[in-house]
């Protein structure tokens, strides 16, 4: 470098790579200039360590730029690329550090940090930045910057960038609690804190309540510290706004609104098996229904390390809770390693990063290798994994019994399970008649179950079933739903329909437990039938009100089932419109 009117020059030397792939990956170099025979400024390694929150959605995709202030001048925005920790960045509760070179920048006094990224999921929480400053004499000193808030514009106050100062003196604290367990409600007198350094003690006076039920209901608390010959911090309580000054103010926010339109990216394993030549298939799950499934290799292969991505239209499905992902009805048995699914939304900007790690492959109990990944979401708790197990009655009539491919799919209020083939049950043989097979299927939390589809698609004489009922046992409830059928799968008889809608009538207790009762029971039970009056009947069905008819009942208990008891007593009249009937029954259930 010369100056033009001085012809002042000076020489910097650098010989080091700016590329993403070589040396330390940075595309940034600083030159420090030695003025008037004075030494040059060292050059020293800058350590920057990122905590991101232990909070549902905590992670991020985005690039994340840091500059650190100091009192000699700035790093310049350096963005945080390569984490020598971690292979991905990020993650929920993950610790990545990164290193890069500045001239040296004095005592240190804030960092800033943020992101770009728009959309609900698309940003960060991060806990602390912390900056050691390497190859000087302060190479032991952390230099803290706490955070313990979002960078996401849906999210908290909606800034992705943060102005963090150090970590100095001490002038408050907070205390809170989460008031997850079955005793939150804590009572705190005081709190002492002494600097094991220096000696220098605080002493902070709470005597308040931090519970939801006693005192003012607040479970968070903040008590200003107290410095000799120093006021301290006022106590701030926020206040509540009313709602016509916030409607005057913010009212021309309002949330973008998603079209449906979604952008997704498959990232592959870079294992063995991290490819696949299988159809595989995407299905995004939402609280108002499901998308059409998606071939992700249409037109992309899935080999080791690609990403593959792809745009889907899914339709106004609601919020997305998981999704799901199986191999085609030509799956050969080849495993497939799967990484992550991203997806994107093309409006909003909402993001979700799908962790799955693991190998999809087909088995006995799960023959199309299906998978279902929770969506991470900030606001709602991420749904648990659960195991159900089905039972599966056939009936005692003649030819009852069938090899068909039976399948089922159970709905509950997060969504469906998916169709689940129940191809491998206790029994060598399955679906003989008067047996039960049981079935264990994996999946995500349905929370309560409202109905079951179960079918098969064999046609013809001969390849039909008679399904007796259903009964379903998730894994996190110690409950068994029962839904009964009594009705053929067959195109051969009855209505000739090959897949039934079940409702369920109630709940048996977990196998081996009782269900608690007044007094012993010798079986003997009246039963009384309402008949609805003719004004409450389809116009379709009144011509048939006024005759008799026979009627039959099935009775499950956690002793079993009885029945069908056909309801007959001396009325030779039975079950006609606005009438009742008294039935003596006798039953062992």
């Amino acid at each position: 470098m010369q100056d033009v009117e001085t012809s002042e020059e000076f020489v910097l030397n650098c010989d080091r790579w700016m590329a993403r792939n070589k040396d330390d990956c940075d595309l940034t170099r600083e030159l420090a200039l030695s003025v008037k025979d004075k030494p040059p400024s060292p050059l020293y390694i800058y350590e920057v360590t990122i905590f991101t929150g232990d909070h549902w959605a905590a992670e991020t995709d985005a690039n994340l730029y840091i500059t650190i202030f100091g009192t000699q001048g700035d790093t310049g925005k350096r963005m945080l690329y390569n984490s020598t920790m971690n292979q991905v960045k990020f993650r929920t509760g993950q610790i990545d550090v990164f290193e890069f070179e500045a001239v040296a920048l004095g005592d240190l006094t804030n960092v800033e940090i943020g992101h770009n990224s728009k959309g609900h999921g698309a940003g960060i929480f991060i806990d602390n930045v912390v900056v050691v400053e390497k190859d000087s004499s302060k190479a032991f000193t952390q230099h803290v910057f706490p955070c313990r808030t979002w960078l996401d514009d849906r999210e908290g106050d909606g800034k992705t960038w943060r102005n963090l100062p150090m970590l100095g003196d001490l002038t408050k604290i907070r205390l809170e609690h989460d008031n997850s367990n079955p005793s939150p409600a804590w009572h705190v007198s005081w709190i002492r804190m002494v600097d094991s350094s220096t000696g220098e003690e605080h002493i902070f006076c709470f005597n308040q309540w931090l519970a939801v039920d006693e005192g003012d209901g607040e479970i968070m608390r903040e008590v200003p510290a107290k410095i000799k010959k120093q006021k301290p911090l006022p106590g701030v309580r926020p206040a509540v706004v009313p709602p016509s000054v916030i409607t005057k103010w913010f009212k021309d926010i309002q949330p973008l609104k998603s079209q449906g339109k979604w952008s997704a990216w498959v990232f592959c394993g870079m294992e063995n098996h991290g490819g696949t030549d299988e159809d595989v298939y995407l299905v995004i799950c939402g609280m108002n229904g499901e998308s059409k499934p998606v071939k992700i290799n249409e037109k992309d292969q899935l080999n080791p390390s690609n990403v593959v991505k792809l745009d889907l239209s899914v339709g106004d499905i609601g919020a997305i809770i998981k999704i799901r992902l199986y191999f085609g009805e030509e799956y050969t048995g080849t495993p497939w390693y799967l990484q992550r699914v991203k997806l994107k939304d093309q409006d909003t900007g909402e993001e979700f990063n799908f962790e799955c790690n693991k190998t999809l492959e087909g088995s006995d109990n799960n023959p199309n290798g299906k998978i279902e990944l929770p969506a991470v979401r900030p606001d709602i708790e991420p749904l648990k994994d659960d195991e159900f197990t089905i039972y599966v009655a056939t009936g005692n009539h003649d030819k009852s019994d069938t090899e068909a491919e039976i399948f089922c799919e159970i709905v509950g209020d997060w969504g469906t399970s998916g169709k689940i083939l129940l191809t491998h049950s206790n029994n060598s043989v399955m679906y003989k008649k008067g047996q039960v097979d049981e079935f264990h299927v994996k999946g995500l939390e349905l929370g309560e179950i409202h109905e079951i589809t179960i079918g098969h698609n064999e046609k013809g004489r001969g390849q039909g079933w008679f399904c007796e009922r259903v009964v379903v046992k998730s894994k996190l409830s110690p409950l068994m739903k029962v839904f009964p059928c009594n009705r053929w799968l067959d195109t051969g008889c009855e209505d000739r329909q090959l897949v039934r809608k079940l409702k369920p009538i109630g709940y048996l207790p977990e196998l081996g437990k009782q269900l608690p009762s007044e007094g012993k029971s010798k079986g003997i039970w009246n039963c009384s039938v309402i008949t609805a009056d003719k004004d409450k009947l389809p116009s379709s069905a009144i011509d048939r009100s006024s005759r008799s008819r026979a009627i039959s009942l099935v009775v499950y208990g956690d002793k079993g089932v009885t029945g069908p008891l056909e309801l007959t007593n001396q009325n030779p009249e039975l079950f006609l419109p606005g009438q009742i009937d008294v039935f003596s029954v006798s039953m062992n259930v």
